[in-house]
């Protein structure tokens, strides 16, 4: 069973929603929405190629996390044994550009 890695790029991922939540919500709900997030990504372990592919991009799945009204996007690749996050935004923001 593959096992989950968090790129360094998520981090600033996390920083930043959670900047925004507090912000706009309250720390608790931040907080929430980044456990969501990460217990959301961990069916991956079970079943790495359950988010539908990229367009563009072999390589990339993007798995959908629920959160409130909206969503969170995590972008991820899958490497033998190892789901790679790549990225995670919220559904209204737009993706980053391609690479």
């Amino acid at each position: 069973m593959p096992h989950l890695s968090w790129s360094p790029k998520t981090f600033d991922d996390f920083d930043r929603l959670y900047a925004h939540l507090v912000a706009v919500k309250s720390r608790a709900t931040a907080l929430r929405a980044l456990m969501d997030i990460q217990s959301g990504a961990r069916i991956l372990e079970t079943f790495p190629l359950l988010g539908r592919r990229v367009p563009g991009h072999i390589s990339r799945r993007e798995w959908v996390v629920r959160f409130g009204h909206g969503a969170y996007i995590v972008i991820y690749e899958v490497k033998t044994d190892t789901v790679i996050i790549l990225t995670v935004r919220h559904s209204r923001e737009a993706p980053a550009p391609a690479r």
